[in-house]
């Protein structure tokens, strides 16, 4: 454990010795670097005073912070916060840490936007990490959505960013000053009918026997227990190994996917939309 007093030299060689015990030495050096500018010693400070004794309280806060990454949390969530196009995004437990890919994203958006936009809504995100950045690059522009709209398409998209994303840049597309409801509606159907000729592509593509269950995964929008007998007479599926097996096909084919978590498993359609179309219409 470090000791008070202890001058800035000692202090990076503390964190290195203890780092590269978990990490290899370059990655160690680039998180010791993240630290010290992070408590306000940038490398420079380091490296032109490095016999500077900093004020007790920061030795105890980097004695937390390696007790926190020995245990394997991550230097983000350690530090409270992570780089994101230029911009420092706060973090914790509670959301996930943005990725690079997600940076790819918000500059594939702004190299596709061809006329200024003026205000991007950003729905169920986590850290916000989308709206902040492309808000760097586009002005405000008045419009409006109630808390009641923001729940329901929360609901509909189940609190996907990609779903959710979407369809709100739709949304913002369509609307001039307020959102309505049946703005909303209308959203659903221009995706609908955007994706319509795949939707039934798919449908070719599966037997019979697995686009029903297809569709019953969707209708239950949670399945569990598919090859229960409660569910294969709800939705007239045939015999418990028949379902077993458009089950497996559903799954090598990625159209659904199989959710477990500590108390309980269920079976879900992959494509958000793909699913709430098959709740929409009987097909």
């Amino acid at each position: 454990m470090l000791q008070n007093r202890a001058t800035l030299k000692q202090i990076r060689f503390h964190l290195l010795s203890e780092l590269r015990q978990i990490y290899t030495e370059n990655e160690s050096d680039s998180i010791v670097r993240l630290v010290m500018e992070h408590l306000g010693y940038p490398l420079s400070v380091s490296l032109r005073e490095p016999d500077l004794v900093p004020d007790p309280p920061l030795t105890a806060r980097i004695n937390a912070f390696v007790a926190d990454i020995r245990s394997g949390l991550p230097i983000q969530y350690v530090l409270g916060q992570t780089h994101f196009c230029d911009l420092n995004i706060k973090v914790d437990k509670r959301v996930l840490i943005p990725r690079p890919e997600t940076e790819e994203m918000v500059e594939h958006i702004k190299a596709r936007t061809k006329e200024p936009i003026q205000k991007i809504i950003d729905l169920g995100t986590g850290s916000g990490c989308i709206a902040l950045a492309l808000k760097k690059h586009f002005t405000e522009a008045d419009k409006t959505i109630d808390d009641n709209q923001v729940h329901h398409i929360l609901e509909w998209t189940k609190m996907h960013t990609y779903y959710t994303q979407y369809f709100c840049n739709l949304l913002f597309q369509h609307t001039e000053t307020k959102v309505s409801d049946t703005s909303i509606e209308e959203i659903k159907n221009l995706i609908f009918k955007s994706n319509e000729t795949t939707y039934y592509l798919f449908r070719n593509l599966l037997t019979g026997a697995q686009w029903d269950l297809l569709k019953a995964i969707a209708r239950e929008n949670e399945m569990h227990k598919p090859t229960s007998s409660d569910i294969r007479m709800k939705y007239t599926l045939g015999a418990s190994s028949t379902v077993s097996r458009s089950l497996d096909a559903l799954l090598d084919k990625e159209m659904i996917y199989n959710n477990i978590t500590s108390d309980h498993s269920s079976y879900e359609v992959y494509d958000v939309f793909l699913s709430r179309w098959l709740q929409q219409y009987n097909s």
